[in-house]
């Protein structure tokens, strides 16, 4: 039943592809945070491909403006603007403002909650009580309070729109995969689809498209910093497939594992984890 339900979108969308311009609204502004590279800038580049105008949204300015430069570049028509945001500061005070800002500035039709980091890095030499405390408070408030506040911050304004809205949001396999210094993080990609879905189940009737990344192994520059095993690396999916993939789906399901190989893959890993809770998957 979960394999018919991952497979559907690939062969409705195959025949009947979306016009994403036309169903979001020509004109208007997708808004991806980490989207200075990796698959947050994957996702830029390929809504930028269908016409849509550019936000994007990271720490690092040089990143930013290097990013904007290159979609510029190969988009010329569209508009690209960033907002520099260290999302570890997201339980502060008036944080939100400039995304509030945004919101009321422009007719923003997408949104794709992208921003996470891990908090640990993939080595045995330590365990969950020896790890970073101040990593572990980071982990939780970049990869859930963004989320949150986002959905939250954008709804209303999506309600409005003539034409539909989107959320994307990147979860992760790892929500299956019982790690002993992992626990953290795989939780928070776990909440990550919780909300997601919950939020696309119970507004059917809404104007607005509900779809959680639950992402693989993909190559991206964080993936390879973290991964030591070179055999596991290998299985990892170039950036450009995973979105192209995960898009389909958009406006059909409320969750995807997105590219193929990752829906087979994800699907041994998920029961694996109901059948053996105490698992821990040793493959790095």
């Amino acid at each position: 039943m979960k394999m018919a339900y991952e497979i559907y979108p690939f062969i409705v969308n195959r025949f009947r592809p979306k016009n994403m311009l036309h169903t979001y609204g020509k004109n208007s502004y997708v808004l991806v945070t980490g989207g200075s590279y990796g698959i947050g800038f994957e996702y830029a580049k390929q809504f930028a491909a269908f016409g849509f105008n550019i936000i994007l949204v990271a720490r690092t300015t040089s990143k930013l403006e290097e990013a904007k430069k290159e979609l510029k570049a190969r988009y010329p028509r569209i508009d690209v603007r960033i907002l520099v945001k260290d999302f570890t500061k997201s339980l502060e005070n008036g944080f939100f403002q400039e995304f509030n800002e945004l919101r009321d500035g422009l007719d923003i039709s997408i949104v794709i909650n992208n921003v996470g980091i891990a908090g640990y890095k993939l080595n045995y030499e330590g365990l969950f009580s020896k790890l970073d405390l101040k990593s572990l408070y980071d982990t939780i408030a970049v990869n859930t309070t963004s989320q949150v506040a986002l959905h939250r911050i954008f709804t209303s304004s999506m309600e409005k729109r003539a034409s539909k809205s989107a959320f994307i949001d990147l979860s992760s396999c790892m929500k299956w995969i019982y790690l002993p210094i992992g626990n953290v993080y795989s939780s928070t990609k776990d909440f990550n689809n919780y909300i997601t879905v919950s939020l696309g189940t119970r507004n059917t009737k809404s104007k607005i498209d509900y779809l959680s990344h639950v992402c693989g192994a993909t190559e991206t520059p964080a993936f390879q910093t973290i991964m030591k095993d070179n055999t596991f690396k290998s299985t990892a999916v170039s950036t450009n497939h995973v979105v192209s993939e995960t898009l389909k789906c958009l406006g059909t399901v409320v969750s995807t594992r997105g590219h193929y190989s990752h829906i087979f893959g994800g699907l041994f890993m998920e029961l694996m984890g109901e059948d053996l809770p105490e698992t821990t998957f040793a493959f790095f």
